[in-house]
Parts: C-alpha cells; sequence; structure tokens
C-alpha cells in the first residue's frame, strides 16, 4: 500500500519490472519498466498524461513553417497533436510543444502540408520533461519560367511525375511571370510536362528548367456523317496526347470551343506538340501535331 504521499516499499531481486496499481476496481499498469540495481532503489513511477515534448524544427523556408505539423506517436498507435509556432528570430526554425503524455517511448514526427518532407526522433518519457531538436534535411527545388512565342504564359497547368507517371503527378500553376516551382524534391527521375510538351529530367540539386515554347493554330471543319451539315454548334476539346481525356479534364488542362454555323471552329496559340481532338456529337478521338508557327486543318468526321 502507498502511504498518503504515494510513497511505497518492496523487497526486490536486482532486474526490470512494471509497476501496476490498484485504484478501486481498475487496475493501472506503468507503461515505463523500473530496473532495480541495488540494495536500495529510489524510483519514480509516473501514471496518467502528465509530461510534455517541447523543441525546436529546423531546416524549414517561413512559408513552410506556417504549414508545420508535429505530433508524437508511442508503439501503441496512440497519437497526440501538438502545437507549433514561429521560434523568434530564428529564420526557417519553429517552436512545437506536446502535452499531455504518458511515461514511455514515442516518436515525434514534424510535416509540412502535403509535402513528402518530414523530421521525426525518438524519445523516452520517464520521470521528467523533455527537449528536442528535430532537423529536416534539404531537399531539391525544381523551377523556371513557362514562355509561349517568347512571352511569359501565365495561368497554364506545369506537370511533374515520377518515372513518367503522369497518372500520379503533381501540378503546379504558372504565375503572373510564367514561373513555376516544385519544392522538396528527393534526387531521381522526373517527367516535366507543360501542354504538349514533355522532358525527361535526371534531379540531384536545386534546378532551373525554362520552358520556351512556340505556338500554332488548328482550324477544323464538322459535318453530320449522317445528313452532311454542318454540326452548327456542337463543341469541340482538345488535350495534352500524353493523358487521357478524363484525367485532362480532371487536371484542367483540355481547352474548349464552339462549332459555328458554317461548321468551322479554330484553337489559336496552341502550343507546339502532339495533341488529342474529340467533337461532342462525333464518334472517336483523332491526334493533331502542332507545329511551331504552322496551321493545321482537320476535317471530322
Amino acid at each position: 500500500m502507498t502511504n498518503s504521499d504515494g510513497a511505497f516499499a518492496l523487497r526486490l531481486p536486482p532486474g526490470e519490472y512494471r509497476v501496476t496499481t490498484q485504484q478501486g476496481a481498475d487496475w493501472i499498469q506503468s507503461p515505463n519498466t523500473v530496473r532495480v540495481r541495488r540494495r536500495t532503489s529510489n524510483v519514480v513511477v509516473r501514471f496518467g498524461r502528465n509530461l510534455r515534448v517541447t523543441g525546436t524544427v529546423h531546416g524549414l523556408s517561413s512559408e513552410e513553417v506556417a504549414g508545420l505539423r508535429v505530433e508524437a506517436v508511442n508503439d501503441r498507435l496512440a497519437a497526440r497533436q501538438g502545437e507549433a509556432s514561429p521560434a523568434g528570430a530564428a529564420a526557417g526554425a519553429a517552436s512545437f510543444s506536446i502535452s499531455g503524455l504518458d511515461a514511455g517511448r514515442w516518436t515525434v514526427v514534424a510535416t509540412v502540408g502535403n509535402s513528402v518532407r518530414r523530421a521525426e526522433r525518438e524519445v523516452l518519457l520517464d520521470q521528467r520533461d523533455e527537449r528536442i531538436d528535430l532537423v529536416f534535411e534539404r531537399l531539391n527545388d525544381l523551377s523556371g519560367t513557362v514562355l509561349l512565342d517568347g512571352q511569359p504564359l501565365s495561368g497554364t497547368l506545369v506537370l511533374l511525375a515520377v518515372d513518367g507517371n503522369l497518372a500520379s503527378a503533381r501540378g503546379v500553376w504558372t504565375r503572373y511571370d510564367g514561373s513555376y516551382r516544385f519544392a522538396d524534391l528527393p534526387d531521381g527521375a522526373y517527367t516535366l510536362a507543360v501542354g504538349a510538351e514533355t522532358r525527361t529530367l535526371n534531379v540531384r540539386h536545386d534546378s532551373d528548367v525554362p520552358v520556351d515554347l512556340r505556338s500554332g493554330r488548328v482550324e477544323g471543319f464538322v459535318v453530320d456523317a449522317r445528313t452532311g451539315q454542318a454540326l452548327a454548334g456542337a463543341t469541340a476539346h482538345v488535350w495534352p496526347m500524353l493523358t487521357n481525356r478524363e484525367r485532362a479534364r480532371a487536371l484542367g488542362v483540355v481547352r474548349t470551343t464552339f462549332v459555328d454555323d458554317a461548321g468551322r471552329f479554330a484553337f489559336n496559340r496552341l502550343p507546339e506538340g502532339v495533341w488529342a481532338l474529340a467533337v461532342d456529337g462525333v464518334p472517336g478521338m483523332r491526334r493533331v501535331d502542332v507545329m511551331a508557327n504552322g496551321v493545321v486543318r482537320i476535317s471530322v468526321p
């Protein structure tokens, strides 16, 4: 039995023990072990979520600090969310605090938004709070500027895929000046896609990859295959041939125009490359090779 101060005394041979106490009808087990090594050992057994881990996270940009998430996870899959805030005058650093932890072994994990970057460290909580530092390793940045006919191309989607798998590609939109940026890239092979243009890159360090495109024009004429009459009011669509229509629509890279009363349609300033063309109400899809400064004329069907 413990006394009014919570103290207890036991005669035990040297070794490791796990302490269990009874409160009423409930049995409570300490999550950490107690080591008895000498003839008399003084130990403190702390039950409940009274411990705390604090520290500093290093290696982030100011923007990344705003999206920082820190939590502690133990081997019983219990998780505790922490609080993070910029670390005063330290650029690229943040302070964090995780409270309400049981004694035992925890892994403190820091992540940033949807980034693949993470930093983690294991900590053993016994009789007191702990302070640790977490450091994010510096990964690669890929950036550049997209030009169309020598002018910045704003508001266009740039895709980046691992090993050419565009189904799981990351995408960013170019800014007003045509610039784009992908951050936190592990070393490896990537496919960069803008419009119908693709490039294979081997990323090993920060890289600047400008994309200078030339445009062409696509003109078409659509008739109803049954009547031979112009298919006025139909909708024509083009998208990069490197992906299917459903994925292109989800990515927002399908361009659309209407067929006029004479059955004609046109796409102006279409970046050079291989495009797919489809017209609502007309079965099938057609390949269109757009050449720089060229005009492609096509009849549908």
